[in-house]
């Protein structure tokens, strides 16, 4: 009898206990709320023979999509879709990379980010094209496509570059051609080019643009005309000091802003990392191998639930995919050994 009783208090005992800790992990309770991520973001990244991984921490990497021999320029994903450039054609995959299809073949192809981009003010994807007036909109992710309008009485095709977007919803493009930039002001209105009053050299150089918060930034790809920022939507631009560290004359593969103003961070082809600071000076970076080249970079943001922001850089490199906590001064290699290999593209 005693058994039995103790027994049924043993029971009792373990099923409280199972509640409460039931109740526990549902209301993350004792946690503390600097540690619980409210709104996580997914890292994708592709390797030159165009195997796809992806990760949500930057330490652990999962396989999504298998190699098939070809390099991609670019990733972007737009609500469901993950898309992927090759040469000159869009890609798209509607299971989170597990297969893709193209969706597009006339894309006008550049060596630099941007050439496809999610505006998320307007919720459409834009992108370059060598059709119609040069550029392209998705309203749907990406599964269909139809030419967007210019404003009247412009030549019939602007070979636009890039695109890059501000946090008060206007978007910008970018045309090496024209040497022009246009802003397009809402969802439905057109494209219209913005007069700039100061100027920077064109000669030689090949300009594409990048932003954060209400900063944009044209950055010369070719090396040779360095670093440009407007906090006044294009209307002027000012070049960053070069400092005598940027290099000239060497590929600027990629650039990305951690959060505006005059901090910018630049890849380079064969020179590795330089970070422009709050004067807008650049200076070397720490923790990339020398010589290694840089591919493409990227921006992700954790927000948790006490409202705190963290911000994370990544960089697809020639010697593997690269991170930085602290707006790009110092990187470190991301994940293990098994995933070390030449990256072309990260999103």
């Amino acid at each position: 009898m005693y058994k039995k009783i103790l027994q049924k208090v043993y029971l009792l005992g373990a099923v409280t206990l199972f509640i409460l800790s039931g109740c526990q992990k549902g209301n993350n309770l004792g946690l503390d709320n600097a540690s619980v991520i409210q709104t996580p973001y997914s890292l994708y990244a592709v390797k030159k023979d165009g195997m796809v991984i992806q990760s949500t921490n930057g330490e652990e990497y999962r396989f999504v999509f298998p190699p098939d021999g070809y390099a991609a320029t670019q990733l972007l994903t737009a609500g469901p879709n993950l898309m992927m450039v090759k040469g000159t054609t869009l890609h798209m995959s509607r299971n989170e990379g597990k297969s893709f299809n193209p969706v597009y073949t006339t894309l006008r192809k550049n060596n630099w980010q941007n050439s496809i981009y999610y505006h998320a003010a307007f919720n459409k994807v834009f992108i370059t094209s060598t059709e119609d007036r040069g550029l392209f909109y998705s309203s749907d992710y990406g599964e269909t496509w139809e030419p967007d309008l210019f404003v009247q009485g412009l030549p019939n095709l602007y070979q636009v570059s890039s695109f890059s977007g501000l946090e008060n919803g206007n978007l910008y493009a970018y045309s090496n051609v024209s040497n022009l930039t246009f802003i397009k002001t809402g969802s439905t209105i057109e494209w219209t080019p913005v007069t700039t009053i100061s100027f920077y050299p064109t000669i030689g150089s090949e300009y594409y643009l990048t932003s954060a918060g209400n900063t944009l930034y044209l950055v010369d790809y070719n090396g040779i005309a360095g670093v440009w920022v407007s906090t006044d939507g294009a209307v002027t631009w000012t070049k960053l000091t070069n400092n005598q560290v940027l290099p000239i004359n060497v590929k600027y593969t990629g650039a990305v802003s951690p959060f505006g103003n005059k901090v910018v961070v630049v890849g380079t082809e064969t020179e590795g990392i330089f970070r422009s600071d709050e004067e807008g000076v650049f200076h070397p970076t720490t923790g990339l191998p020398k010589g290694a080249s840089v591919k493409s970079l990227t921006r992700k943001i954790n927000i948790y639930k006490n409202n705190d922001v963290k911000i994370y850089l990544y960089a697809a490199t020639s010697v593997g995919i690269y991170r930085s906590e602290d707006s790009g001064k110092t990187w470190f290699f991301s994940g293990n050994e098994s995933w070390k290999d030449e990256y072309t593209a990260i999103y």
